[in-house]
């Protein structure tokens, strides 16, 4: 990933391990101009990871692979309030100077936030990177549990959907729904559904697709408003 860079300082961006914006420890020491390592000696060494935890705030392990060696090791991502708390601790110059950058941010995304609320475009603008994270999120529940999913499957295929199944699928539907501006999307997308595994000739109803049908049911949804013509356009 290209990382963002102002006077040589790292911005924050999105960290799928965090489920937010934050820095790595690598990103941290690039921005002090000292070595890794030393960053993640410090966090681990000096009892970091619990103090962040206790601020409410969220810090992350994961495991990468050295790009010369191959030797797995393993990094820390810290949330933006996690990473200012831990910055601050550096107590010289240079964590002085980026701890300062990072609240010049914060105060950017608020005086914006401000803006928002007062002119019509940017708060339609926000609330559609609002729904469209939502459904990213809903999609990324889905793929944590395909595996459990998909062992359901092979035992009863022809059953219909299973709770975990009907939950996601929901899920999936009324933020498709909601992303195209209005609730009665909802109902359009779940009739379609029905239509599409011909369901409605039985009278049943969208979650009684069958589990073997399950990934068909979510490629349905997903695409559902690339065709216009469900739109009404």
């Amino acid at each position: 990933m290209e990382l963002l860079m102002d006077g040589g300082f790292v911005k924050p961006y999105f960290i799928e391990e965090l489920g937010c914006d934050g820095l790595t420890c690598a990103d941290i020491a690039k921005s002090l101009g000292i070595a890794a390592c030393d960053v993640r000696k410090k966090l681990v060494t000096r009892g970091f990871i619990e103090r962040i935890d206790k601020q409410g705030y969220k810090a992350k392990t994961f495991v990468l692979a050295n790009k010369t060696n191959g030797v797995e090791f393993n990094e820390y991502a810290l949330d933006v309030d996690a990473a200012k708390f831990f910055v601050a601790k550096y107590d010289n110059d240079m964590g002085d100077a980026y701890q300062a950058f990072l609240i010049s941010l914060e105060k950017q995304v608020t005086e914006l936030d401000v803006l928002t609320r007062h002119d019509p475009i940017l708060r339609s603008i926000a609330e559609t990177q609002r729904l469209r994270l939502q459904q990213i999120l809903i999609e990324k529940q889905i793929k944590e549990h395909a595996e459990k999913i998909t062992s359901l499957e092979d035992n009863t295929s022809n059953m219909p959907l299973n709770t975990i199944q009907k939950k996601h699928l929901k899920k999936l539907i009324d933020s498709t729904g909601y992303a195209f501006g209005d609730p009665k999307f909802i109902g359009r997308i779940q009739r379609d559904l029905k239509d599409y595994f011909d369901l409605s000739t039985t009278n049943d109803k969208w979650y009684h697709i069958a589990q073997k049908d399950y990934k068909k049911a979510l490629d349905f949804v997903r695409s559902w408003g690339l065709d216009s013509t469900r739109l009404g356009f």
